[in-house]
């Protein structure tokens, strides 16, 4: 969602029939109604009609994908946090021990194995001697694929028109002869989000388009992928538009590769 609309650390629901993912908002609060949905961008699962249980009441947000403030204020907080997840089955080795995370016998374990950030995708074992709420706070490098990532914090969403912030938006150069025109193309195409690079060395930064209906619909679990490696705002769906809007948001990119 690139609109005014858009809501930072919103999830991206998909219909899912995985089996060993239990409810993510827990047995106390589930309601057990409606198909299961995963989240393509943190791979949380829970029950549609649990959705907003996990919002209001269990508010577990999505990882955030962009910056809320306004454009002056944009290299203040670069500082990308980890966002960590409970994982009830979990692959590879803890950082902090080394050791594997033991998968349950019984597909009826409730029990949560390990804590796994979805941005740089390190898992630590549920169990104080492995993680402690110091993590918690710990600032982010965004894992292996740090070089290809766009940051949440070059992606920044400018104030709705009207408000107190709004004098950050561009104003448009206006002659005299052509102020009405201006004013109308303005009202018209207002910007929503701007891409606000800051330089980093090494940073090659990817946009990816996809088409979700080739390959036999194989096109949806690429882009599902895309979006749980990357930052979900740099992968587009080609049927939502094609890719215009994508390659004009982030054409001042400097190092920007697509993938097409």
């Amino acid at each position: 969602d690139w609109s005014e609309g858009a809501v930072n650390g919103d999830h991206l629901w998909s219909p899912t029939n995985a089996s060993g993912d239990f409810c993510y908002v827990g047995e106390g609060d589930c309601t057990k109604h409606g198909g299961r949905m995963k989240c393509s961008a943190c791979k949380i699962v829970a029950h549609s009609g649990c959705i907003g249980v996990l919002m209001d009441r269990v508010k577990f947000t999505c990882k955030p994908t962009f910056r809320d403030v306004g454009v002056r204020q944009y290299r203040e907080q670069t500082c990308i946090h980890h966002h960590w997840v409970h994982r009830r089955s979990q692959k590879g080795k803890c950082k902090q021990c080394g050791k594997s995370f033991q998968s349950k016998l019984s597909f009826s374990s409730k029990e949560i194995v390990a804590l796994s950030c979805s941005w740089c995708k390190t898992a630590y074992h549920n169990k104080e001697s492995c993680f402690n709420l110091q993590k918690i706070g710990e600032e982010c490098n965004l894992g292996h694929h740090v070089n290809i990532i766009v940051p949440p914090s070059w992606i920044v969403k400018l104030p709705r028109r009207g408000s107190f912030k709004s004098s950050l938006r561009k104003s448009p150069k206006k002659k005299p002869s052509s102020k009405k025109r201006s004013k109308e193309k303005v009202e018209k195409d207002p910007k929503t989000f701007v891409i606000k690079p800051i330089p980093t060395a090494n940073v090659r930064p990817v946009i990816v388009f996809i088409n979700p209906k080739s390959g036999g619909n194989q096109g949806t679990k690429l882009l599902q992928k895309f979006q749980w490696l990357l930052n979900p705002r740099q992968v587009f769906d080609l049927t939502q538009g094609g890719p215009k809007m994508g390659l004009e948001l982030f054409r001042k990119v400097p190092n920007l590769r697509v993938l097409a």
